[in-house]
């Protein structure tokens, strides 16, 4: 088993605040403590992260306003790439990538969501399935 890291995530700045306009705006936030299960990351290697969550029109942003969502920001995300688990607003959701499925996280303490994938796993994270409201070819830079 690998160990466990544990993380805190800095404060996203607000959009008045913000220093780049790399970083989508997210509602000023600071997350708890909490640690990453095994085969978690909050620092994924993989070049493409960043720029999947970068601005508006990147795949993650799109992703979540397809589905009605608010800017997102990534919280950490499975080791080999193909889910993530994301913030919009003050909601949770997990992103399977393959089948391009996203599911709100029933609880909503993230100390609480770790908790239940290290010790329990995936399948026992209480979820519902999130729709498409949007076509990603429905929306342009002006949604």
């Amino acid at each position: 088993m690998l160990p466990a890291e544990t993380t805190t995530l800095a404060p996203v700045l607000a959009p008045s605040e913000s220093a780049s306009t790399t970083e989508p705006p997210v509602k000023n936030a600071t997350l708890p403590p909490f640690i990453v299960p095994p085969g978690w990351t909050t620092n994924p290697r993989s070049p493409g992260y960043k720029a999947d969550w970068a601005d508006r029109n990147s795949e993650g942003q799109v992703f979540a306003r397809c589905h009605g969502l608010a800017p997102a920001r990534p919280i950490m995300e499975h080791v080999d790439s193909l889910m993530v688990i994301f913030q919009s607003g003050d909601k949770f959701y997990l992103w399977e990538r393959v089948s391009d499925v996203l599911a709100e996280i029933i609880s909503q303490d993230l100390y609480d969501i770790t908790t239940v994938i290290a010790e329990l796993g995936l399948r026992e994270l209480r979820r519902k399935v999130i729709p498409y409201l949007f076509d990603p070819t429905e929306l342009n830079d002006q949604s």
